[in-house]
């Protein structure tokens, strides 16, 4: 998954980048990204919530309003 994000984040940054950051360019391109790379078509909701379960993994990975440790920024470019 983080492969996926970071390429959708990568897309996401060139295209935005070559529309100069125009603010209002920018959800145009997001929603095409999102369209093009389709993260939610490799993730496996039941395979994590069974991790979750187990105790391989911890809830907070997944919600909350901050980043979790060791997890991808949603923004990489120097434009964020």
């Amino acid at each position: 998954m983080r492969t996926i994000l970071r390429e959708l984040v990568n897309t996401v940054e060139a295209q935005w980048r070559r529309a100069h950051y125009a603010e209002s360019a920018f959800a145009g391109i997001a929603a095409e990204a999102l369209v093009a790379t389709a993260p939610h078509k490799n993730l496996d909701i039941a395979g994590v919530l069974a991790e979750i379960a187990r105790g391989d993994r911890e809830q907070g990975e997944f919600v909350g309003n901050s980043f979790c440790v060791g997890g991808d920024p949603v923004f990489l470019g120097s434009a964020f």
